[in-house]
């Protein structure tokens, strides 16, 4: 009930997230009436998540197991507001903790080198756009020509490409207004871009049948 509630309400995405989540912890206490849900259910299913609780009885990483725990955690207190619950049993639970991990950046030489061993386009133009922007795998997929200034050197976050389970889709406005930004180019990267951009209308002339799909040749050419 709590799932089908956030349908509409939610980003496709954080929905996957909670679903992906709640089903780990039905496997545990799916059987359980919820008014006989208690705090010592959830931490016992939060240690056997973290033992067997991943595909073939693999360990789950605590960082998964602590997204289950908040999903659990907000569907449960929805249901105190709908008095199905006088009490939210996971406001106490304790699920595991995740240990401080610090990012480790590559190195100029292996940055290089990985460009250098990506041939298969677009994977080269990609990675120089990642790496000279920090751009996030959604924004990549979601950049588009129109939102790229070549001649003064900047690009614009407008839409991001977002996963949800299988399902991919273009969302028109970032997750955050801090998201929807603008960034700026070094002019090798623009040249890249200028040289990927002409690359681009070369294929989807070639590939593209006109009279066959004249909005789909337009659509390829908008995508960067």
């Amino acid at each position: 009930r709590f799932l089908k509630w956030c349908e509409g309400r939610l980003q496709r995405s954080t929905l996957a997230g909670y679903r992906r989540s709640l089903d780990y912890l039905s496997a545990h206490i799916g059987t359980l009436r919820l008014t006989r849900l208690t705090t010592e259910h959830l931490d016992t299913a939060y240690v056997a998540l973290r033992k067997s609780g991943g595909k073939g009885g693999r360990q789950l990483h605590p960082r998964t197991v602590l997204h289950v725990h908040r999903a659990v955690h907000t569907a449960l207190r929805q249901a105190v507001k709908w008095r199905m619950l006088t009490d939210n049993p996971a406001r106490l639970a304790t699920p595991p903790k995740v240990p401080f991990a610090r990012a480790v950046a590559p190195s100029v030489e292996q940055v290089a080198e990985l460009i250098a061993v990506a041939t298969r386009e677009p994977w080269p133009q990609l990675l120089v756009l990642a790496v000279s922007t920090g751009l996030r795998r959604g924004e990549l997929l979601g950049l588009r020509w129109r939102d790229v200034e070549l001649d003064t050197g900047w690009l614009a976050v407008q839409q991001v490409c977002e996963q949800a389970g299988r399902e991919w889709r273009l969302r028109d406005v970032p997750k955050t207004k801090t998201s929807q930004r603008r960034i700026a180019l070094a002019p090798d990267v623009c040249m890249v871009l200028r040289t990927w951009r002409v690359r681009v209308m070369e294929l989807t002339s070639r590939h593209v049948n006109p009279r066959r799909n004249e909005i789909g040749r337009a659509s390829c050419r908008e995508r960067v």
